[in-house]
């Protein structure tokens, strides 16, 4: 049985990629705007914000486990505080990107339920539709979050008012769906993504669009993505093995065969299995990498008699008849 551990432990940690340091003057793109700082405590980036002073901002790039690459920023008013707030995001540290929805105490407190909890309970925000709307627009099924021209000439006007008719004002939802089913594989990013949407306007399920989102995430940029990036670049090494082990096979075959017709002379004087055993010792005197076990003795002899190129010339040693 799994200890407790195995149930509580965290398993999902960020850890920090790399930073980026960088001067903003007044103007430039990047430096927040004095609206978005209202809520912020920090009155002297306000002011430096406010006054067109130049504002640091420190870039962090962080990767949760095996997900894409992300970013978080920070603008500081000094040069000093900025360079004292990177130092601490050293590159393979742990990045606490959920720091602030941790509470501070571990006692129960009805009246004041942790932000986590909160967060839950009025939900946690809706699925990724930037995400979504950049993939079905780049598969070409929308267009600016409409149905692209090639969707709606493929449903035609009757699909189009069928559609409505069952579906209501989302019926578009149905359609890029159905366009993706039909035209991609079921797990592209495309058919996925059309999903999320069905399941949010038309099912009304919010499990289901949740688990699709997630779905949706993890195969647009996280570990099924690397994993399969890396099964196939398993697949590669091993065709290039296979491809480098069947050609130094065929150079052993090929010095082998030399061998044997150097024997040639010796047909009828003594055995067929003779002559080859004497090549393949001569062989591996020959060749320091020729395998020299009595199984590569056996198999190279089998393939000798009975694959070709080096069937015909074996035959024209010992059957004459070449």
């Amino acid at each position: 049985m799994k200890d407790k551990d195995f149930y509580t432990k965290a398993n999902r940690k960020a850890s920090v990629v790399r930073t980026d340091l960088m001067e903003l003057p007044d103007g430039s793109l990047g430096r927040p705007r004095a609206e978005q700082l209202s809520n912020l405590r920090d009155s002297e980036l306000l002011r430096a914000v406010a006054n067109g002073d130049i504002v640091w901002r420190l870039a962090i790039f962080f990767r949760i486990g095996f997900d894409e690459e992300q970013c978080s920023n920070c603008w500081f008013a000094s040069k000093e505080s900025a360079e004292a707030a990177k130092a601490e995001y050293t590159v393979g540290s742990e990045y606490a990107q959920t720091d602030f929805l941790k509470s501070t105490s571990n006692k129960f407190d009805a009246s004041n339920l942790s932000l986590a909890t909160e967060l839950s309970v009025y939900r946690r925000g809706e699925p990724p539709y930037i995400l979504i709307y950049e993939i079905l627009q780049g598969a070409g099924v929308q267009n600016y979050h409409q149905l692209s021209e090639e969707v709606l000439a493929w449903i035609g006007d009757d699909g189009k008012r069928e559609l409505s008719e069952r579906f209501g004002e989302n019926w578009s939802a149905v359609a890029a769906l159905e366009y993706c089913v039909k035209q991609f594989d079921p797990t592209s990013l495309a058919t996925l993504a059309a999903r999320v949407i069905v399941a949010d306007f038309i099912a009304q399920d919010s499990y289901d669009a949740g688990y699709a989102s997630r779905e949706l995430e993890q195969a647009h940029g996280g570990a099924e993505r690397i994993a399969m990036q890396s099964l196939e670049a398993r697949r590669a090494a091993g065709k290039s093995g296979g491809e480098a082990s069947r050609k130094r096979r065929l150079a052993n075959l090929e010095v082998l065969i030399e061998e044997i017709e150097k024997l040639s002379g010796a047909v009828g004087l003594i055995s067929e299995d003779r002559i080859v055993e004497q090549a393949f010792e001569a062989a591996k005197n020959r060749e320091s990498n020729m395998p020299k076990s009595r199984k590569t003795l056996e198999d190279y002899g089998t393939e000798l008699r009975s694959e070709e190129p080096f069937k015909s010339r074996f035959e024209a040693v010992f059957r004459k008849n070449a």
